[in-house]
């Protein structure tokens, strides 16, 4: 029967720990990837709902105070003529216009996402 080396035996030691900590390593990436996917899916989820409120909303209304009361988050819709459009189809609109509503998703203060639609307003709510 023979027995192992000492050298085998660390070899084979050193080989067992750098799988171990390389497995080690992908879990933590992994685990970092998951936390910031689901931070990214819960800010996209809260652009969303706010543009949604936004859209029931009369122009320049801000969110309500239960909208997004347990979070640190805000959002806000700022209004400009949409570039869709040239001067003579607005003037077809009569009454209305369409404008581009661009609604912002801050966190403690600071923007961190952003999203754009178009939006049929009458010209008495500008």
């Amino acid at each position: 029967m023979k027995k192992f080396t000492l050298i085998e035996v660390v070899v084979a030691l050193t080989i067992l720990t750098a799988g171990v900590l390389v497995a080690a390593q992908m879990f933590a990436m992994s685990a970092a990837r998951v936390s910031t996917a689901e931070t990214e899916w819960f800010e996209q989820h809260l652009l969303t709902q706010a543009a949604e409120c936004f859209l029931t909303a009369p122009p320049r209304e801000p969110l309500p105070d239960r909208f997004l009361e347990d979070s640190d988050y805000s959002a806000s819709a700022k209004y400009a003529p949409s570039d869709q459009m040239s001067g003579g189809a607005l003037a077809e609109l009569g009454e209305l216009a369409l404008m581009k509503m661009t609604v912002t998703l801050y966190k403690d203060g600071s923007a961190v996402r952003e999203l754009s639609m178009n939006r049929i307003l009458r010209r008495s709510d500008l």
